[in-house]
């Protein structure tokens, strides 16, 4: 009877344990970081993205711990032939990345899934769409964002700013100027609360 009690405790110790542990898997992510970050990744986001060297250590691997988990859980839809490539998908979750590197959860804008993304090849196709429109250039390994005002941006970061609601308060105007300056490599100096933000003192 002893024997049995004990048994039926580790047994019942085991499957708590498991269940405990898909549980934390499911909600931080981690099953995506058993791998370290692809040195060739962190050499393409660093080339790419100067700003990016201007962070401390600590925030860099921050964002690119998110960067791996949007990379491998992120819904990406190629459309007019686009193919789905590793340099695509890296640009897009560093982007959204970047700007929530302190958050503690990586499932950022998920009500935006798949993201959808047209080659950069048929952008005088379907320019003047009205609406928010992705482009990738595979030559330049480069995104491009048409806003709603028909207006070609470098850089997706004024669609995230648009949906996140630490930045409601910005107008348009507001935000494109943030999209600007960290695009062109600097930060949103010229707004104080925006500069805040992205230094992480608000959250």
């Amino acid at each position: 009877m002893h024997a049995s009690v004990i048994f039926g405790t580790v047994v019942c110790l085991a499957i708590f344990f498991l269940i405990a542990k898909i549980l934390y898997n499911l909600f931080t992510n981690s099953h995506f970081l058993k791998y370290e970050f692809p040195s060739g990744w962190r050499k393409n986001i660093e080339d790419r993205y100067p700003i990016f060297q201007k962070l401390s250590e600590e925030e860099q691997v921050s964002i690119c711990k998110k960067t791996q988990i949007l990379v491998a859980q992120k819904k990406v839809k190629g459309i007019e032939g686009l193919e789905i490539k590793i340099n695509l998908r890296l640009s897009l979750a560093y982007e959204i990345s970047f700007l929530n590197q302190l958050k503690k959860s990586a499932n950022l804008y998920s009500k935006i899934s798949p993201i959808s993304v047209l080659p950069f090849s048929k952008y005088n196709e379907f320019k003047n769409r009205n609406a928010f429109t992705l482009y990738w250039d595979e030559e330049l390994s480069r995104i491009y964002l048409e806003t709603p005002e028909n207006e070609l941006l470098e850089s997706s970061y004024y669609l995230w700013l648009k949906v996140d609601k630490r930045f409601s308060e910005f107008n348009d105007q507001q935000l494109l100027e943030i999209h600007k300056e960290l695009s062109s490599g600097v930060w949103p100096i010229s707004n104080e609360e925006a500069h805040k933000i992205l230094n992480n003192k608000l959250l």
